[in-house]
């Protein structure tokens, strides 16, 4: 055993630092064995014992080493160890990095999945936690099936860029605004949009697959997805009331609509405009939505329905049709989500 110089306190031989003061041991000590005088004298007369104490043994959040003793100072490193370890217990917790395709936890380099074997990109997403304040179950409609389509629920309006952002840390939107509709997504984003909102909130995810190999949806799923084609013109056809009206909501397109003859070139905020019966807001004009189906069975192309604020009245006319490659991105391409019935 060793002495310290600065504060007195017993040291092990083999530390650097003394756990009570912090003092460099290095030069600093002296054997408590020898004093100026030459070694110390003993009397014979051995100390009465004391009870023995319970060793408490903690361990240094900077270093690692364990520490025994009551110590103020790590012996191997000298840090405080009561400030090291509330700097440890501040620190953010690291978000969880997870393969696009099967949800699986993925080590920090990895170029692979460990479960489904993708190859994953090196700025791959992590998924933050949602902000309660954003993602709201209370915006969704139960919407009533007949014989043909099945009951689902359907968002009252288009995915915002807050929205957006909040689960994928990105808005590629040309207008900004957060509650705007998001827009430049392409079906490839909108789909993967769904699984990560899905698994933030402890959801099913419906899509599997990728680019290259096509995605198919599981239809019984509690997670989020994109709407059939049949499912979205029955919300906006407005389900079990059937109205027919050209717009949805109305015949009068500017009661329902943003479109480009009031939307002052660019989109506006979403539920502006007068719902349908269903509660459904632009259904007609904004931004086109994403749907599941593809044009026909000879295209590789997806169909989107609604219109836009870049569109004019034909094309917002509820029948109407349109279409382009999965992977395209245009400032009047949106989506809206709905969830299969369980």
């Amino acid at each position: 055993m060793l002495k310290c110089k600065i504060c007195g306190a017993r040291i092990e031989d083999d530390v650097a630092v003394c756990p009570s003061c912090g003092a460099k041991v290095a030069g600093g000590v002296e054997s408590p064995s020898t004093s100026a005088g030459g070694p110390t004298a003993t009397t014979g007369t051995s100390a009465p014992t004391r009870p023995s104490s319970p060793v408490i043994k903690t361990t240094c959040a900077h270093c690692g080493a364990e520490v025994i003793g009551e110590h103020r100072f790590c012996p191997q490193c000298g840090v405080n160890l009561k400030e090291a370890a509330e700097e440890k217990n501040a620190a953010p917790a690291p978000q969880e990095r997870r393969c696009p395709q099967c949800g699986s936890d993925v080590q920090e380099n990895s170029r692979f999945c460990p479960d489904c074997g993708m190859t994953l990109e090196k700025d791959i997403a992590t998924t933050p936690q949602p902000s309660e304040s954003v993602l709201k179950s209370s915006d969704f409609v139960l919407i009533e099936g007949n014989a043909n389509i099945g009951s689902f629920y359907m968002c009252t309006h288009e995915v915002t860029q807050e929205e957006y952002q909040t689960i994928t840390g990105k808005n590629p939107s040309r207008f900004h605004g957060d509650k705007l509709p998001v827009e430049q997504v392409s079906w490839y984003e909108a789909v993967e949009y769904c699984n990560m909102r899905s698994r933030a909130e402890g959801l099913t995810p419906c899509y599997s697959g990728s680019e290259d190999s096509d995605y198919d949806c599981n239809f019984t799923a509690n997670g989020y997805r994109l709407p059939t084609e049949a499912e979205w013109e029955y919300a906006a056809t407005e389900g079990k009331y059937h109205s027919p009206h050209k717009y949805s909501g109305s015949d009068e397109i500017d009661c329902v609509a943003w479109y480009s003859g009031n939307s002052d070139n660019k989109t506006q905020n979403v539920m502006t405009k007068t719902p349908n019966k269903l509660g459904l807001h632009d259904m007609t004009g904004n931004v086109w939505e994403w749907c599941w189906d593809k044009y026909n069975s000879f295209s590789f192309c997806r169909v989107f329905r609604g219109g836009s604020w870049f569109s004019n009245t034909d094309s917002c006319d509820i029948s109407y049709r349109g279409s382009c490659s999965p992977g395209d991105r245009d400032p009047y391409q949106g989506l809206r989500l709905v969830r299969s019935v369980q």
